[in-house]
């Protein structure tokens, strides 16, 4: 395990040394998170009759430009319809 960073200049100096590896970095853990907030959604919260709509749920990889990292997850595709219906008339189940 690392040593803690105890001070501004060594902290500054260690954000530094990371450098442009920092941005992968962070893409790959909001990645993994954003993985884990899908299947928490998946498992918790889609309703499920026949299942195309928890199918449909998916994360894009992660998009870096310069510092700024994006990822996106939702569901779509050919559910849509049924995604937008179930949404909108909560009381229909």
């Amino acid at each position: 395990m690392a040593e803690p960073i105890q001070g501004l200049a060594k902290f500054a100096a260690a954000l530094q040394r990371l450098g442009t590896s920092l941005p992968k970095v962070a893409a790959g853990v909001i990645y993994r998170e954003a993985e884990r907030i899908m299947m928490d959604s998946k498992q918790h919260y889609v309703p499920i009759d026949d299942g195309p709509l928890r199918g449909s749920g998916q994360v894009q990889p992660p998009v870096i430009s310069g510092t700024t990292v994006t990822v996106t997850l939702g569901y779509g595709d050919a559910a849509v319809r049924y995604a937008l219906a179930v949404h909108e008339h909560l009381s229909a189940h």
